[in-house]
């Protein structure tokens, strides 16, 4: 476990992610990537004695980038936590690399479905939808609405973006792994992302 020299610990508690989430949007305060990095704003993480989820703000790999080369300076960051993307734009995104195959296989538990395209439909909406490729070196076209228990949309893929809500009550990305909550912190998606 890394520590700086105040001792605190480079893993940020639970309920502080979760808070830090939140305020942020679920994604980058500057572009809204839904796949992102913690970023101690001031002081930065080397200094500081808290994890203070106010000073700390969600950048995807590439922001968190170009402040960690100070391309982009600390203000830069603690300007757009003050109005993050996701809030503006209402939801956080990501775009998916799905890579096509002679045959594109949907695993849903036990169930398989092979290059079927309306693989689910509920009273006419399409919940999880598979498209040909748009031409012959692009991927399928993956297109999917996610609801919580109450039957409130939180979380949609369109034509093989990822757009998860602002509004919902958590969205955690790690690694290629993306949970949904709703209210009560009950897990209502958990999407496992993988291009092999």
């Amino acid at each position: 476990m890394t520590r700086n020299k105040h001792g605190l610990s480079r893993n940020i508690p639970s309920a502080i992610k979760k808070e830090i989430r939140a305020e942020c949007g679920y994604g980058c305060v500057l572009c809204g990537n839904a796949i992102y990095q913690y970023e101690h704003i001031d002081p930065p993480y080397s200094e500081a004695k808290e994890h203070d989820s106010e000073k700390i703000a969600l950048l995807c790999g590439t922001c968190h980038d170009n402040v960690t080369r100070k391309i982009w300076s600390k203000n830069k960051i603690i300007e757009a936590r003050k109005n993050p993307f996701c809030h503006s734009a209402g939801t956080s995104s990501l775009t998916l690399d799905i890579k096509h195959d002679d045959d594109f296989i949907i695993k849903i538990g036990k169930a398989e479905f092979v290059n079927l395209q309306s693989i689910i439909r509920i009273d006419g909406v399409e919940i999880l939808k598979i498209s040909p490729p748009e031409s012959e070196n692009a991927p399928p076209i993956v297109s999917a609405q996610f609801f919580d228990r109450d039957n409130n949309r939180i979380a949609k893929i369109v034509e093989n973006e990822w757009l998860g809500s602002a509004n919902a009550f958590d969205i955690e990305t790690k690694g290629c792994t993306i949970k949904v909550r709703s209210g009560g912190g009950k897990l209502s998606v958990e999407a496992i992302l993988t291009v092999q």
